[in-house]
């Protein structure tokens, strides 16, 4: 929905305001918590802006927020613009299935303190923390309508030719597979 629209749905409202608060702040930190049919692990995310000294302070960030995966992917426009503005952004992921969870809770209010010690808010010390950083993230969508059945097993890692899930039809015919085309960490299913 970005940039979201004055007259718009709620959402795109909601959206359009929030995108004029952030051209004036240093810093959009962007949590979230897994709904109710998203299965995925703690990591964080941003995407290059084009200004260096922005995406100098974002990957400084990612690199002290303690969770074992991130990416830092191509430019989008909301980076770009909100760049533009003097502002980084940083999205997280942590807890799933649309849980109250008091440990994924608390894991956004410690990277919210990583951020806020990164932009001078707060005097805490914080030293990096060893990650996987994912400079390319693959993404399966399905194409085909029917019911989605997952293949997930709780190992995050996957293999090429592993079967990430099916499509079925209400009377459980195979519609689709979802093969995966490379090796790699699942970090997100919805």
């Amino acid at each position: 929905i970005y940039p979201g629209s004055k007259n718009g749905s709620s959402s795109e409202q909601l959206r359009f305001w929030l995108s004029g608060i952030a051209s004036t702040a240093q810093f959009w930190l962007d949590l979230h918590d897994g709904s109710l049919t998203e299965r995925l692990l703690p990591f964080v995310w941003s995407w290059a802006s084009s200004n260096r000294l922005i995406d100098e302070q974002v990957k400084t960030v990612i690199q002290k927020i303690p969770v074992a995966y991130a990416a830092f992917t191509e430019k989008i426009s909301m980076t770009a613009e909100l760049a533009q503005h003097g502002c980084g952004y940083l999205l997280t992921e942590s807890g799933s299935f649309g849980n109250y969870n008091t440990t994924a809770i608390n894991r956004h209010i410690q990277w919210a303190h990583v951020v806020m010690s990164e932009l001078g808010m707060i005097d805490e010390k914080v030293k990096n923390f060893p990650k996987k950083i994912f400079r390319r993230v693959a993404e399966y969508v399905i194409r085909k309508k029917g019911l989605w059945f997952s293949t997930f097993s709780e190992n995050p890692i996957i293999r090429t030719g592993d079967i990430l899930g099916t499509v079925r039809s209400l009377e459980g015919k195979m519609i689709e597979q979802v093969i995966a085309k490379e090796d790699g960490i699942f970090l997100w299913g919805k």
